[in-house]
């Protein structure tokens, strides 16, 4: 009868080590790496600036390179800039535009997407949607990879 306590002890503690082992593994990973590896290389199409939607068919996107390079167009014009994120957090820089003219509700759409870049401080991953967020955690922009119709 003690030996079977004994090992109905050891047993007990074994997995109570290796609960804790695992728990300590999960919580160690960095969402926010996680972010960075899934929005590389593919353009993200803005469906929101500030919670109101886009223009049908806005050519607005924006594209994460390597290096923290960051690319895109603002709805008129292409854009460069530079991004650094870590745990989550990210900061937009360094923009510089092309200076197309633009007319109209682009134009509108166009000044609300650069004034809101200063905004974004985290970014998220949520059901395919990529959120990037201000400091009281509200959606400054929210994207989308589109997949091309195959034809």
């Amino acid at each position: 009868m003690y030996s079977q306590t004994v090992s109905f002890f050891n047993l007990l503690l074994a997995l109570t080590i290796l609960l804790a082992a695992a728990a300590c593994t999960m919580s160690s990973v960095d969402d926010g790496a996680l972010v960075e590896q899934n929005v590389s290389d593919d353009p993200w199409y803005v469906e929101y600036i500030h919670e109101r939607p886009v223009i049908d068919r806005s050519p607005a996107y924006f594209l994460f390179g390597e290096n923290g390079r960051l690319s895109g167009n603002a709805s008129c014009n292409q854009f460069t800039g530079k991004y650094e994120a870590s745990r989550g957090r990210v900061t937009l820089s360094d923009f510089v535009t092309t200076r197309r003219f633009c007319i109209g509700s682009l134009e509108e759409q166009e000044r609300r997407f650069l004034g809101a870049v200063s905004d974004v401080v985290e970014w998220k991953i949520e059901q395919g949607l990529l959120l990037m967020l201000d400091a009281r955690g509200r959606t400054v922009f929210q994207s989308a990879k589109h997949v091309q119709a195959r034809k």
